[in-house]
């Protein structure tokens, strides 16, 4: 009864077996988009920086507070 020839031959397996591989892949980039390149101590992007450097130049925030921020941006916080 169970070996009838209607099992699954090798076709079958290598289906399951690249569908697999390609639920991992799958997953893998998931994962790797949710955290979008960012580790923890990593550097800090140039464009936060640059549009703190802006904001300064404008006039737009103090000193104190464009060392506060600056502080707060390279420690990743």
């Amino acid at each position: 009864m169970w070996h009838d020839n209607y099992g699954m031959g090798w076709p079958m397996w290598a289906v399951m077996i690249l569908g697999l591989i390609a639920l991992w892949v799958l997953v893998a980039l998931l994962v790797r988009h949710s955290f979008n390149g960012r580790r923890p101590g990593s550097f800090p992007s140039r464009s936060a920086l640059a549009e703190l450097d802006a904001r300064l130049a404008r006039g737009d925030i103090s000193t104190d507070d464009y060392t506060a921020a600056r502080r707060l941006i390279s420690d990743g916080h």
